[in-house]
């Protein structure tokens, strides 16, 4: 999880950079992050060997050289002819592999073709419209798409789903073939599949509860974004100070939010048991969770401030920019989110953070106005 981590740290800052690549065949970024590479363009070729992870996004990518880490690939054309020491990541309309990979593979795109000179030492997980496997697994394989050909050697179990399947003659299966689809599989003569084939039945399952929490989580993840991208757009000189605070008087904010969220229910308590403050604590009440997700929101947003500000300083009073960063942010605290026991505690962090330096600011505008008005 930690790769996932340092790979969209550094897609948010690069993203800025890759919307001027048009019309340029160099990179229009590329950047070496300690032993990690990024680079990002209309067309990228990683040429020389990375120690740590490789990250390349465009029109057309290439790896050529070898990787250490984790290669993390997108873009229409990904080709992928050098080694990676760990797993690798690759998603576009045509991806090709015909290189050695360390761990794992997860490739998605139009047509996905793991070549006859491919070596995946762990397990592989592709998905495409044509998925050909012609190279070694080591591992179990799991495939979907319209179209699945295997002749190749998979060392675990086969899992398929597709319109339809097709074993070569150089299809060697040491574990269980299991598919789902409409059309039995067609199976060369000299095809090996050691644990057996096993057609399953074609209804849709209900959904696990983890799939639908996990579904959820992306949709409340999108919301997220959505939401920091807009509060910068509507309100951008007052979440620029909210950011301000949240950097410059860090300790302080925790210690705020910490006041404001213990104090606000007790507040509300209050009001509702003398009867006549009754209202004013119901809505207390019912803003109070919405205090929390703007706070939460904050923090993401000042998180993209401070990424843009030390990436392109030149463009950090650009409200378009600072927004792309903001919900790009909010990704990242998403994804972080989702480490065992270290995510939550960020995540507490990065709310009494966020929730300080709002009502820090808020209160500080709020005296602003009331001094104005005396005047």
């Amino acid at each position: 999880m930690h790769r996932l981590v340092v790979v969209f740290i550094s897609l948010l800052l690069a993203f800025p950079d890759v919307a001027g690549a048009a019309g340029r065949g160099e990179p229009a970024f590329s950047r070496d992050f300690g032993g990690d590479h990024l680079a990002a363009g209309r067309s990228v070729d990683v040429a020389q060997p990375v120690a740590g992870d490789a990250i390349a996004a465009g029109e057309a990518v290439t790896l050529s050289s070898s990787v250490a880490g984790d290669a993390v690939l997108a873009g229409r054309d990904v080709l992928v002819d050098g080694d990676t020491g760990q797993t690798l990541y690759a998603a576009g309309s045509d991806v090709v592999v015909n290189a050695a990979i360390g761990r794992n593979a997860r490739v998605a795109g139009g047509t996905v073709d793991i070549g006859q000179r491919a070596h995946i030492a762990g397990n592989a997980s592709l998905a495409g419209g044509r998925v050909d496997v012609t190279g070694d697994i080591k591992g179990y394989l799991q495939a979907a798409g319209g179209h699945l050909y295997i002749d190749g050697a998979v060392g675990g179990d086969v899992e398929a789903s597709a319109r339809e399947v097709i074993l070569g003659p150089n299809a060697r299966v040491t574990g269980a073939l299991r598919y789902r689809s409409p059309h039995a599989i067609r199976q060369d003569p000299r095809a090996v599949v050691s644990g057996g084939i096993e057609r399953l039945a074609m209804h849709a399952p209900v959904a696990p509860a983890r799939t639908v929490h996990r579904v959820g989580r992306w949709i409340w993840t999108v919301g997220l974004m959505v939401l920091a991208a807009l509060l910068v757009a509507a309100m951008p000189d007052f979440y620029r100070r909210v950011s301000e605070r949240a950097s410059r008087r860090f300790l302080l904010s925790l210690l705020l939010a910490f006041v404001v969220i213990v104090c606000f229910p007790v507040a509300a308590i209050v009001l509702l048991a003398t009867g006549i403050g009754a209202p004013l604590g119901i809505l207390i009440m019912l803003g109070y969770p919405a205090l929390l997700l703007v706070g939460y929101v904050s923090a993401g947003i000042a998180l993209g401030d401070a990424f843009l500000r030390r990436v392109q300083p030149d463009h950090a009073t650009r409200v378009r920019r600072r927004a792309m960063f903001a919900a790009l942010a909010m990704l990242v605290l998403s994804i972080v989110g989702a480490i065992p026991l270290i995510g939550g505690l960020i995540d507490v962090v990065a709310l009494l953070a966020g929730t300080g330096a709002l009502a820090f600011q808020g209160w500080a505008a709020a005296s602003g106005r009331r001094a104005g008005e005396t005047a």
